[in-house]
């Protein structure tokens, strides 16, 4: 085979140059977006945490993240540099690694899963189950999904845009009609008292950023869907399990609960 030209080898190259670049510039001003001076500034901008948690290392709850959880901090970094620097998304839903190895081992392949908040965990549940109903209340990234879902030729979701006078609303499905309901989008604690009568006996829901706002605001939406959830888990006889981890693409602990009804 012939060799080809020094000029078409060194294209590569230079994309590559141009890629860490990038990365690197990116790694070296999180936080504050100016450049670090040092090795010791630039660790201590990876850590720093902010007026709602000690460190990155802590959820916003003052949780900390244990060694198990703390594992999955390089692939988080990771993720976030390169979705900072080139847009790059990876095909995980974007909440706690733990959560998502958990969901992962309880799907199946007829479930039926409702979705509050569409996005790269609707690519990711399309693969594990029968079919994902989705709701997004923003037009910009509905259209990203819903094009990443045609050219991915993936048909078992049913993807809706929905205003918020509707958003929330079910009464299309009949009640114990889902295995898994996800809650991780707008208006949270109305999305809960919505989606807990639709889940099947047994079924799962999912509450992410339980720990969100809380410095800020006494009492947030996530908290009251929060207490929502907790109060169906103790009239089904359920149980609840909290996740303090990090997420792809967010090096930042949050907490998440998944919880079965």
């Amino acid at each position: 085979m012939p060799l080809r030209s020094n000029a078409y080898q060194q294209r590569p190259v230079r994309y590559r140059d141009r890629l860490l670049a990038s990365v690197f510039e990116c790694a070296t001003t999180i936080g504050t977006g100016k450049a670090v001076k040092s090795m010791g500034e630039l660790i201590s901008r990876i850590i720093r945490g902010s007026s709602s948690r000690p460190t990155r290392f802590h959820d916003e709850r003052g949780n900390h993240v244990d060694l198990v959880g703390a594992r999955y901090g390089v692939h988080a970094l990771t993720t976030t540099i390169l979705r900072l620097s080139i847009g790059y998304r990876p095909a995980l839903p974007w909440i706690s690694y733990r959560a998502i190895n958990a969901i992962d081992r309880l799907a199946r392949p007829d479930w039926r899963v409702l979705e509050f908040g569409s996005g790269m965990s609707t690519i990711w549940l399309a693969h594990r189950c029968g079919c994902v109903y989705s709701r997004e209340h923003d037009q910009s990234w509905y259209e990203i999904v819903r094009k990443t879902l045609r050219k991915r030729k993936i048909g078992n979701v049913q993807l809706k845009l929905r205003a918020e006078s509707v958003y929330t609303d079910l009464s299309e499905y009949p009640d114990r009609f889902f295995d898994l309901a996800i809650i991780d989008g707008l208006w949270r604690e109305a999305s809960m008292s919505s989606a807990i009568s639709k889940v099947k006996g047994g079924g799962w829901i999912y509450l992410d950023n339980t720990d969100l706002g809380l410095t800020a605001v006494p009492d947030t939406d996530c908290q009251r869907a929060e207490r929502v959830l907790l109060r169906a888990v103790s009239e089904r006889n359920g149980s609840a399990r909290y996740f303090v981890d990090f997420a792809p693409t967010s090096f930042v602990v949050s907490q998440g609960m998944l919880a079965r009804i």
